[in-house]
């Protein structure tokens, strides 16, 4: 597939992965953006693992070549985990993935075509995750619901965050990859 058409803006990020060489007791490694096929979802798992939540995981990756820094990255997405603000609603890996496709699709203009052109590519990922994985909510995905004292206690002791939201992430950057390697559909 080829390169998506917009600017790409090279810069670095520092993720730990396995297999990869050692600094300060760490697994690290460099990666210089745009990232290549497959590589998204390596560093979105690792950032999984480092702690992030699951839109900052799928953002991180890609803002850089859609020209979002990594800070600029993690802020935006912050406020999207656990179903949008632990509220159990639409999973995070999603919310992170749309972002992006707006990033990468989005139209500037208040007309109605112009929005449907940037809607498209969000609807053909909404259909695909939910084909994937049968549910949008985080409450659904993880069986437990964020929203309550319980359900947060329950999805920390069951280590779900390291154990489950990675399929998710995963999943979100193996379809933007798929998305972003074509144009928008109208």
């Amino acid at each position: 597939m080829g390169q998506p058409d917009f600017p790409w803006t090279r810069t670095s990020l520092r993720v730990h992965i396995p297999g990869s060489g050692t600094i300060a007791g760490r697994t690290m490694e460099t990666c210089t953006f745009p990232l290549p096929d497959g590589r998204t979802g390596d560093v979105a798992e690792a950032l999984m693992h480092e702690g992030y939540n699951c839109a900052q995981s799928v953002l991180v990756p890609h803002g850089p070549a859609l020209g979002l820094d990594r800070a600029t990255c993690l802020r935006l997405a912050a406020p999207f985990g656990g179903g949008m603000g632990r509220a159990g609603e639409t999973c995070g890996a999603l919310t992170g993935a749309l972002m992006v496709l707006g990033l990468a699709h989005g139209v500037p203009s208040p007309l109605s075509e112009d929005k449907d052109r940037g809607y498209a590519p969000a609807r053909q990922f909404i259909e695909r995750f939910r084909q994937a994985h049968g549910s949008l909510l985080c409450r659904d995905l993880a069986g437990v619901d964020l929203s309550t004292p319980d359900g947060l206690q329950a999805f920390r002791d069951r280590g779900l965050h390291d154990n489950l939201c990675p399929r998710y992430v995963r999943t979100a950057c193996r379809l933007l990859q798929d998305l972003l390697a074509r144009p928008a559909k109208e």
